[in-house]
């Protein structure tokens, strides 16, 4: 789970960008004409927020390198497949940094020590050799990178600084709207206009962009402290689910207003609760009527794990002993959808649905389970470790007993157990159970050559013994 440390009011966070540019990813972008200004080479910052749609090979965010050795500035996505990752100055980060329909705010900073780059005000690894830049006269494209590679999706609030702005700077103002008068600051678009083909540089050095091709003017960047809101497009919807999933896990760099609106149900913490809650706003779900959890249980047997997750269970979370291999051919219920990292998997409805009974799925190789929690849909949740008693109920009846009797054994999850009858002086005489755990069973001793007495039944799991006495009235 996360726990939030918030450093500053929520109340405070203000509402940024009305529009922002929709690019197509085939022929749209906007340039702006080169100027001496713009010539940067030692020191300088590159900022946008971008919303991709899609990813492909080095489509540009902010680029000034569009003629064969002209080197100028770079800010795009990487070269390596699926392209999920960022290039700045022909550095690069791995993949998985960005998702699609999330917004990101990017900060790409050159100094006298390197490049750094920021993806939500977080620092990111950068790996390669990079450009040595130069002056061109190229101009300045947004959403497009040299030999036309285009980006799709959205662009909002382009910044160009002279300056190397630091990490504590980026942070104060990338959530807010800028005056335009900011030290270092060459040239701004927050893309507010909402209409023709014009973006207006808000610094009064009249470094003014122009559309080019058929980009759509539509809602831009809107940080207004929406709870589940966690891309900010100002609608609750799967994408704000998985972006969720996404930060829990570290799968993905979330900010400190990413991480409050992360947890839905203001418990200070961020774990499967939360999304369950959140899943359950984007569907409209009425849990009022709904069962809470019973019986919780699983067993796993080599590379299978069998669930039976009680009623309504919204979303499970797995904790393994060793690292999770993601299976390609991984099954789960239909409606549903999980995540892996390292040692921990989880499963989570996304139309409404409840995990099925007694569900099979299989892992690639062999893992041992640590421990397991399940949330349903009403916000009750389970949860067990491994070193903890798994049985929470055993019951003999009737006793005294003439011939038969019942054995009654509650647990959280299902694992090899033995029942054994010993006589009152601790000698074995039968081991009436061997194998995996259930509610109840039935044994008749007249099936057995023993005579009439006090015995106990003793019940031996992985965990611990324990012991029934019952008298036998034959």
């Amino acid at each position: 789970m996360k726990k939030l440390v918030c450093l500053y009011i929520f109340c405070s966070i203000l509402s940024s960008q009305d529009y922002s540019v929709r690019f197509d990813g085939i022929n749209d972008y906007a340039y702006v004409l080169d100027h001496s200004d713009l010539d940067l080479t030692s020191n300088y910052t590159l900022e946008a927020w971008i919303f991709p749609e899609s990813f492909s090979w080095l489509a540009g965010i902010i680029s000034k390198y569009h003629t064969n050795g002209s080197n100028g500035y770079t800010l795009r996505l990487n070269q390596d497949s699926p392209y999920t990752g960022l290039g700045f100055d022909e550095l690069e980060t791995n993949n998985s940094v960005l998702d699609v329909n999330q917004w990101y705010h990017i900060a790409a900073v050159k100094s006298s020590n390197g490049r750094r780059l920021y993806v939500n005000g977080l620092e990111v690894n950068l790996s390669g050799n990079p450009l040595n830049v130069n002056s061109n006269n190229d101009p300045i494209r947004i959403g497009s990178d040299f030999g036309g590679r285009f980006f799709q999706g959205r662009i909002d609030e382009v910044r160009i600084w002279n300056i190397s702005r630091s990490e504590i700077e980026i942070n104060t103002n990338m959530e807010g709207s800028l005056t335009g008068n900011e030290e270092g600051l060459i040239a701004y678009y927050n893309f507010n206009e909402g209409i023709d083909n014009t973006l207006n540089d808000l610094t009064g050095n009249e470094h003014t962009g122009v559309l080019v091709g058929n980009p759509l003017w539509t809602d831009g960047i809107s940080v207004n402290g929406s709870l589940g809101d966690i891309n900010y497009d100002e609608t609750l919807n799967i994408y704000d689910a998985v972006q969720l999933v996404a930060i829990y896990l570290d799968n993905s760099l979330g900010n400190d207003q990413q991480l409050i609106l992360c947890d839905t149900n203001q418990d200070d913490i961020i774990d499967i609760d939360d999304i369950v809650l959140l899943i359950s706003w984007i569907l409209g779900i009425d849990n009022s009527h709904l069962n809470g959890i019973n019986n919780l249980s699983f067993f796993q047997e080599s590379n299978s794990l069998i669930i039976n997750p009680g009623e309504n269970i919204a979303a499970i979370e797995i904790k393994f002993e060793e690292k999770v291999e993601n299976n390609n051919n991984f099954n789960i219920p239909s409606g549903w959808i999980y995540k892996i990292k390292n040692d921990r998997l989880i499963l989570f409805s996304i139309d409404g649905s409840s995990f099925p009974k007694d569900y099979k799925i299989n892992l690639k190789g062999k893992t041992s389970i640590k421990s397991i929690k399940a949330s349903d849909w009403s916000g009750n949740k389970q949860f067990k470790t491994k070193n903890s008693s798994n049985i929470s109920q055993f019951k003999i009846y009737p006793n005294p007993f003439n011939s038969s009797f019942k054995v009654n054994i509650n647990s959280l999850f299902n694992e090899v157990i033995s029942l054994k009858i010993y006589d009152i002086n601790g000698r074995f005489i039968k081991e009436l159970y061997n194998g995996i755990s259930k509610n109840e069973y039935n044994f008749d001793l007249n099936n057995y050559d023993i005579s009439s007495g006090l015995y106990y039944v003793s019940l031996i799991s992985s965990t611990k013994v324990l012991n029934k006495k019952v008298v036998y009235l034959k």
